[in-house]
């Protein structure tokens, strides 16, 4: 956001035809207006390699008065004639290198141009996830490759953002006085920059991963101070022998915890702050704006009183629990009892015959330390349901991506710079590549306070599915009537037959809603979800453009490849300078935008597992500690290593298992919780569940339990009867 605020970004942009040098003057005499800069742009394909990839050209009158927009020189020089610098993420992401000449199409044949630096822009998403390399060139280039003397674009940077909507107003009336032909103007709204929800969504999500891994690491510290009140029962008895209080004997313990916390705390405030300071890093690329190194003492600050204050209140427990022995049965015998078989689950497992031996002992053992051994299941299953929550929230999202692009029919978008009239969608259906084409319109407007997309649609549309929620779609002899999407109508209380003023620049015209439908989609520039579809021909009468149309949804045969379709598109209408978009990009882009979220869940997810880990460790330590006097019995019996590994990994299988039971229900209810949160931030997705991720958990519980009391288990065996038999 601060980058956003504080960079060159144009707060307003429009699409102009043949736009003259003087308009940046007349522009720039607007009222709140910074600074007008003027572009021409060209988006064709250039090859790298043995691939024909896409490339948006932008001509820069003047590189080294730049105002809006402004570039960062990385590497090289600024372009001249027949030259151009490449932003820097497509350098990388292409493989681009200075001095390299590269084969571009423009104006029916084939020419070259030559690459010399890389710079960075905040105008535009990293290469990896628009899937186009962005490169600057003088104006003069860009102009030959577009065989057009006059610009195309207009972006003009404000003194107050907050008056967008009205300096709007007044460059669209300006444009429209002096006969330049214009789209409406686009505000980039600094609440709804790209890739804002998807931030928003991440860091939500890492957040609740982050209570898990603080669950867990409680689990861990309550295991661990309580092994050690078992250890020390015997001083316990002859400090409060000697007249110590139960606070103090407390005192003693959560002190102890306290010297967990402060080294713990620390490694992790440090681990944290590099962490995030990588991942901002790496959020800041796909952004295209450099983050440095930034040391928060509030953030530093928390980690340490959540760290300290975690860790005390897990030791709170066994500590108190410890205090609370009587002297005379810590200085006797205390924790040998012969109460084993008293509760039902014990009883029932004294009736478990057809197992062997060694596995009815591991069995059995697991009701010996029930508050360790529950800690370490509950450790486990908070893992698995770690796993099943990231796999779940990530399909839901990429099936909810799917679903949204399922509504829209048409394989790509064509923009013609130069105007045409809404007819020539029968031209472009004469071409054997075509199928289908319809003429829309997208402008930015505004219902109240609520800014929208407004769309203009043929009421016989073929290329849009709509998804009604309530209602029905509109007929062409209701040329008032209007279908609003479901976060609009939630947000005002709207539903069919309710009235609707929509703004579209000067012009302010009443409908009614007919019906409201479910997308949630952000695309083709749009920067919102909130959506108004209407008429094509009504939202041409408001624009005053009834014999004008630019933008083409278009649709190809079944089995067809939709860019060999689309070039050749583009290349039969060269003349017209056509902008396109294929829907399997715009598909991509949306995936990857979401794929920094898959690599978040992922990497909490092991974050949450490793922590497992640690805790049946810790459990599995304890519990041979505790159990040397009795390896040393077994072993004087006569039972090999391989018998006491069977009973302590037979009780780790049944952790391990009745931890996955746990662990599979609790983990769909956190995805269920995970898409309800990050469906208020993204857009709404159902909850996913595929039958083979408790296959793959069972396996990671395995893994969890196998990793963790390795060592000990190996390790208990090791020792000599006669020293086992030996320990106190």
């Amino acid at each position: 956001e601060a980058a956003f605020h504080h960079s060159s970004y144009a707060n307003i942009t429009v699409w102009v035809h043949d736009a003259p040098a003087r308009l940046k003057r007349g522009i720039e005499n607007i009222p709140n207006v910074k600074a007008a800069e003027l572009r021409n742009t060209y988006y064709t394909r250039w090859s790298l390699g043995n691939t024909w990839r896409d490339v948006y050209f932008i001509g820069v009158p003047d590189f080294t008065q730049m105002e809006v927009n402004k570039l960062t020189l990385l590497e090289g020089r600024f372009p001249g004639p027949d030259e151009c610098v490449v932003e820097v993420s497509a350098a990388e992401f292409f493989g681009i290198e200075p001095g390299q000449r590269i084969t571009y199409r423009a104006g029916g044949r084939e020419r070259e141009i030559t690459v010399v630096g890389t710079v960075r822009s905040p105008a535009f998403l990293s290469a990896s996830i628009i899937n186009v390399a962005i490169a600057y060139a003088p104006s003069s280039t860009v102009r030959k490759m577009r065989e057009a003397e006059g610009f195309n674009r207009l972006l003009v940077l404000l003194n107050e953002p907050r008056f967008a909507r009205e300096t709007a107003r007044r460059i669209d009336r300006y444009l429209t006085k002096v006969n330049i032909p214009h789209t409406s103007p686009h505000i980039n709204d600094p609440e709804n920059y790209p890739g804002r929800r998807e931030f928003y969504a991440l860091a939500m999500v890492l957040s609740l991963f982050s209570a898990l891994g603080l669950t867990l690491s409680g689990f861990l510290v309550t295991n661990t101070i309580a092994a050690i009140v078992i250890e020390s029962v015997r001083e316990i008895g002859v400090l409060k022998a000697l007249g110590a209080r139960k606070i103090q004997v407390m005192g003693l313990y959560l002190a102890m915890a306290l010297l967990y916390a402060i080294p713990g705390t620390l490694l992790g405030t440090g681990a944290g702050t590099v962490v995030g300071y990588v991942l901002s890093r790496r959020i800041g690329e796909l952004a295209n704006v450099p983050v440095p190194f930034r040391f928060s003492p509030q953030a530093a600050a928390m980690g340490v009183a959540v760290g300290i204050a975690v860790t005390l209140a897990a030791g709170l427990i066994p500590a108190w629990r410890g205090a609370s022995i009587p002297p005379h049965e810590a200085l006797s015998t205390y924790g040998i009892v012969s109460a084993y078989g008293r509760s039902l689950l014990e009883r029932a497992l004294m009736r478990l015959k057809a197992l062997p031996p060694l596995w009815l002992m591991a069995l059995r053992n697991l009701t010996r330390r029930r508050l360790r051994n529950g800690i370490t299941i509950l450790a486990i299953a908070v893992s698995i349901a770690a796993y099943i929550a990231a796999r779940g929230t990530d399909a839901s999202v990429n099936r909810a991506i799917e679903e949204l692009f399922q509504i829209y029919a048409a394989d790509a978008w064509v923009y013609f710079t130069r105007p045409v009239l809404p007819q020539f969608t029968h031209r472009l259906e004469s071409l054997p590549v075509v199928s289908t084409a319809e003429a829309w319109s997208l402008d930015d407007a505004w219902v109240g306070l609520t800014r929208v997309r407004l769309w203009g649609l043929p009421p016989d549309t073929r290329l849009y599915r709509p998804r009604l929620l309530q209602g029905r779609w509109f007929t062409p002899k209701e040329p008032e009537a209007a279908v609003i999407s479901s976060d609009i109508a939630q947000k005002q209380g709207l539903h069919p037959g309710s009235a609707l003023e929509v703004e579209l620049g000067e012009v302010r015209r009443q409908f009614q809603v007919v019906g409201v439908v479910e997308d949630n989609s952000i695309f083709l520039g749009s920067e919102v979800t909130a959506k108004v579809f209407v008429p094509f021909n009504t939202v041409a009468r408001m624009k005053g453009t009834q014999r004008v149309a630019n933008l083409f949804a278009v649709g190809f045969p079944e089995g067809s490849d939709p860019a060999s379709a689309l070039g050749e598109l583009e290349h039969r209408f060269r003349r017209l300078e056509p902008l396109s978009v294929l829907a399997e990009e715009e598909i991509n882009a949306a995936r990857q935008q979401t794929r920094l979220l898959a690599l978040g869940l992922g990497a909490m997810a092991l974050l949450v597992t490793m922590t497992g880990v640690v805790g049946v460790f810790n459990t599995f330590l304890l519990n041979v500690l505790e159990r040397r006097r009795e390896v040393g019995v077994l072993r004087a019996l006569g039972a090999g290593r391989n018998a006491v590994m069977t009973a302590f990994f037979g009780e780790g299988l049944a952790m391990g298992l009745i931890g996955w039971l746990i662990g599979v229900p609790l983990g769909y209810l956190i995805e269920v919780l995970f898409i309800a949160q990050m469906g208020q931030r993204l857009f709404p997705m159902p909850p996913v569940f595929h039958f083979h991720w408790p296959v793959e958990a069972i396996l990671i519980a395995l893994a969890i339990i196998f990793a963790g009391s390795s060592g000990p288990v190996w390790a208990s065996v090791r020792i000599p009867p006669r020293e086992a038999l030996r320990y106190e």
